[in-house]
């Protein structure tokens, strides 16, 4: 976009009409939005609690509902895709292809490709969302899913509390399928549910941060500091043990965002990034030098992501234990062992294996290939946050770091709820910087503004 980023003013009108030039959401948009918000928050709990509620199944049709609806939009539009996703695009075919070429292709293969590739239908979603309608519109909307998240956290941390004080409040459909207790301490997020919640914290905190630097209140800050007290007590009993690599990676990525925002990257910018660097180090130093078992010491947090034959993990290191068995036994460093090989279900790997999506695609495919898929992920993640301006190169390195952080500690890759969280997130980033007037123009002066112009 060749102003992105430059002041309202100097936009062509011809440029502002043919971007965003919607300041209201169609009702169709909304009850797609509103309705993949309440499958985090309602239906991901009732699918395992309630049969009746498992039709809602992103696998089995909303994926594709979604893909089909996002395509006629565009189309209608003649929307073009940027070149990044091209490019990404193209390198996961070419690894995709290598890897089938050794290994064969079969049910398996064809599985694990979908798998991975559906919930790129909610990052094509929210790009639209946010490429179709306005500053104005959207502001708006995030002071909405600011509401609800705020609400969310008020029901369900009691709730959590009950379950670490009981061991079984409302967790009786998940302890049968999964015994281990703390996995379930989620509250009202449902069966095995600690890493979407970790997710839905990072965007409630993220909103309330935002919220109090774009209309320069304390409130909203202070809220955000209460609530990250909370968090980080209640991380401690729920073995969620990535909440200050993925707090500080998100956290730092929102800094940068900000920075470069409306062309502010080279103001003061030694201060700030000392300031944000202090910030990232002290909430890292935190969860790796002793908060009970959140994140251990450093050596445990360097295996998470890197290789070394003669160190092997402590077995309590799950996703590090499975970065050294991808690149020992199973090939990481190359092709990994093949898409049409290795079944995701099996636990003779290891037993937590698919913990998280970096460790499985690396033992699938290997090292490329997980590159291929962050980098298609990111590309698409960056289609929404884009819309918002600023210099584009720290921006998009930004949300790289926010979606490989995402694959080493979660499961971006398959978890449709987490990637809602992940786009609720992403279009926070979007919105991150901008002018006041904007985020605060009810829906007639916007109208008029348009008119204006």
């Amino acid at each position: 976009m060749k102003y992105a980023g430059a002041p309202l003013s100097e936009v062509p009108c011809t440029d502002r009409i043919t971007t965003r030039d919607h300041d209201r959401i169609g009702q169709a948009d909304l009850i797609l939005f509103w309705f993949l918000i309440l499958n985090v928050f309602v239906i991901r709990y009732l699918r395992t609690a309630v049969p009746l509620f498992e039709v809602f199944s992103f696998k089995a049709w909303i994926d594709w509902i979604l893909l089909a609806y996002v395509l006629a939009r565009l189309v209608s539009t003649r929307f073009k895709l940027s070149g990044g996703v091209y490019i990404a695009s193209l390198i996961l075919v070419i690894v995709v292809s290598i890897n089938l070429a050794v290994f064969g292709f079969n049910g398996l293969a064809a599985s694990t490709l979908i798998t991975i590739l559906s919930p790129l239908s909610l990052f094509a979603f929210f790009a639209y969302l946010r490429r179709s309608h306005n500053d104005e519109a959207f502001a708006r909307l995030s002071r909405q899913v600011r509401t609800i998240l705020n609400c969310f956290f008020l029901l369900n941390t009691p709730i959590i509390y009950m379950q670490i004080a009981t061991g079984s409040f409302l967790m009786g459909p998940f302890l049968a399928i999964n015994p281990t207790v703390f996995d379930q301490m989620d509250g009202l997020i449902g069966l095995n549910g600690v890493p979407v919640l970790n997710f839905v914290w990072i965007a409630t905190i993220l909103f309330n941060v935002e919220r109090s630097l774009s209309e320069k209140r304390p409130g909203p800050a202070a809220l955000a500091a209460c609530q990250f007290a909370v968090i980080t007590h209640i991380s401690i009993f729920n073995d969620n043990k990535m909440m200050g690599l993925t707090f500080a990676t998100v956290g730092f990525g929102y800094v940068i965002v900000r920075l470069t925002r409306n062309g502010s990257l080279a103001k003061g910018l030694l201060k700030k990034l000392t300031f944000a660097g202090a910030g990232l180090s002290a909430l890292l130093a935190l969860f790796s030098a002793g908060v009970s078992g959140t994140s251990g010491s450093v050596a445990n947090v360097l295996q998470l992501f890197w290789y070394s034959a003669g160190s092997v993990p402590d077995p309590n290191n799950e996703r590090g234990m499975l970065n050294y068995l991808a690149f020992s036994k199973y090939g990481a460093a190359g092709l990994g062992s093949g898409l049409a090989t290795i079944d995701p279900n099996d636990r003779s790997i290891h037993w937590h294996l698919g913990i998280n999506s970096a460790s499985l695609l690396l033992i699938q495919g290997g090292i490329f290939f997980l590159f291929a898929v962050i980098l298609l992920y990111a590309s698409a993640a960056y289609a929404i946050v884009r819309w918002g301006g600023g210099f584009g190169l720290p921006i998009f390195l930004s949300v790289f770091a926010i979606v490989v952080m995402s694959a080493y500690a979660s499961q971006p890759f398959e978890d449709q709820y987490l990637v809602i969280c992940l786009c609720l997130i992403f279009l926070l980033f979007s919105l991150a910087g901008a002018d006041k007037e904007l985020r605060v123009k009810p829906i007639g002066r916007a109208r008029e503004a348009g008119h204006d112009r």
